[in-house]
């Protein structure tokens, strides 16, 4: 009895192997059959969803090369500034630590306006004054009167030579935008008193 039990479950083992190796191959089989995987065109996307990418993963022609260090973005003449009223209502003036010839000066700089730098002929001055720098696209604008992200946009100023402008941020001075190797300029202060 014990035999033909043996015997009745090494035959229904067999049988259940070739069913699962079997039902192995026809799934190896339908997967190779060269069924084209789906494209973009066969799957439904929602409303306003941006395209998928082709399928043989090409990226866009203006795409920049993969691995290549992008230069940090310089802010100035390429953005457009604007500064809400409530934010030049309050604000008037910055104070800046200026570095040139070696020697670091405290300049009060009212915003929208210039000021020598002593002991050279050069002259900074004070474009704007964003007390929650923000950037939206191509705007650099603040998003409250509060100081956040302070950061002023500043000009270099030489006779006869080509100014230099960018943004000097007070909390973050490694995002500096402001390249100029006569001076180094830091963002110390502002003030709601005029300088």
């Amino acid at each position: 009895m014990i035999r033909t039990y043996n015997k009745f479950l090494n035959a229904v083992l067999v049988l259940l192997l070739a069913f699962v190796f079997a039902g192995c191959q026809k799934s190896a089989d339908v997967a190779s059959a060269g069924a084209p995987a789906p494209t973009a065109a066969d799957t439904q996307l929602p409303p306003n969803h941006p395209p998928l990418p082709p399928a043989d993963n090409a990226v866009p022609p203006d795409h920049p090369p993969m691995g290549q260090s992008l230069p940090h973005p310089v802010s100035g003449s390429q953005a457009k500034v604007v500064v809400p009223p409530e934010v030049a209502a309050k604000w008037k003036s910055v104070q800046l630590a200026v570095t040139a010839g070696g020697a670091e000066q405290r300049l009060a700089v009212a915003v929208g306006k210039s000021r020598p730098i002593t002991g050279t002929d050069l002259t900074v001055d004070v474009v704007a004054y964003l007390p929650s720098f923000k950037m939206n696209g191509d705007v650099a604008t603040s998003s409250s009167v509060s100081e956040d992200n302070p950061a002023a946009l500043v000009r270099i100023n030489s006779p006869g030579g080509k100014p230099a402008e960018g943004w000097v941020f007070q909390k973050l001075p490694d995002f500096n935008t402001l390249k100029d190797d006569r001076v180094k300029v830091k963002l110390i202060a502002a003030s709601t008193a005029a300088s």
